[in-house]
C-alpha cells in the first residue's frame, strides 16, 4: 500500500497499481481531473499543502481492476458541477482528461466513485462519513458481487443502517447515498 506523501505521481509504477482491486483515498479536484492530490506532512504532525500523488501517467496500459475511490469528485466525468448547471451543453471528459475514464479506457472493469464532495472518515476505525460505505462495497465485492450490483447493495445497507439509528439522514449522510456510482461494465 502507499501513501502520499511520500508517495508521489510519477514514482508510482503502472504494474504497482495493476492490481485485481485498486482503493484510492486521495483528494480530488471539481476541475482537473487529470490528477488525485496526497498532503504534505508538516513537523508538527498537521497537514500541509496538496501534492499531486496520482496522474493519468501512472494508469497502467491495460488492467481488470475494480477501482473504488474515495477521492471528491473522483468519478464526475464532466466539466460541468450538477450545481452549476445552467442550460449549456455538457462536456464529457474523455480518458485523455479523467483518471476515472482513464482507468476504464485501460480496460478496468469498474470505476466506482463520489461525483461530488466526498466526506472522508478522520480516524480508525473509520466507522463515519462514508466509511462504512466504502467496508460495504468491498465486503460484497470479496463476497463475490459484481461491482455494479455490490455498490447498490452497500447503498441499501448504507442507507439502512443510518435510517435503524433513529435519526434522520444528515445532509452528508444522504449526499454520500447519492453521490456514488459505477462506470465501466460493473457486472
Amino acid at each position: 500500500m502507499h501513501q502520499s506523501e511520500p508517495t508521489l505521481s510519477g514514482h508510482v509504477l503502472p504494474e504497482e497499481i495493476d492490481a485485481r482491486y485498486v482503493y484510492l483515498m486521495l483528494h480530488g479536484l471539481s476541475e482537473d481531473a487529470r490528477f488525485f492530490w496526497g498532503e504534505t506532512m508538516e513537523a508538527d504532525d498537521s497537514y500541509g499543502s496538496l501534492v499531486p500523488a496520482l496522474s493519468l501517467s501512472d494508469i497502467p496500459s491495460a488492467t481488470n481492476a475494480i477501482v473504488f475511490s474515495g477521492c471528491c469528485h473522483g468519478a464526475l466525468i464532466t466539466d460541468t458541477l450538477a450545481a452549476e448547471w445552467d442550460s449549456e451543453e455538457i462536456t464529457d471528459r474523455l480518458s485523455s482528461a479523467s483518471l476515472a475514464t482513464a482507468f476504464v479506457h485501460a480496460g478496468a472493469r469498474a470505476f466506482v466513485g463520489a461525483t461530488g464532495l466526498h466526506y472522508s472518515p478522520p480516524l480508525p476505525p473509520y466507522a463515519t462519513a462514508a466509511g462504512p460505505l466504502h467496508r460495504k462495497f468491498w465486503g460484497n465485492i470479496l463476497n463475490g458481487q459484481p461491482p455494479a450490483a455490490a455498490l447498490k447493495q452497500a447503498k441499501v445497507d448504507y442507507i439502512l443502517d443510518m435510517s435503524d439509528e433513529g435519526a434522520t439522514l444528515s445532509p452528508a449522510e444522504y449526499k454520500t447515498w447519492r453521490q456514488f456510482t459505477c462506470l465501466g461494465l460493473g457486472w
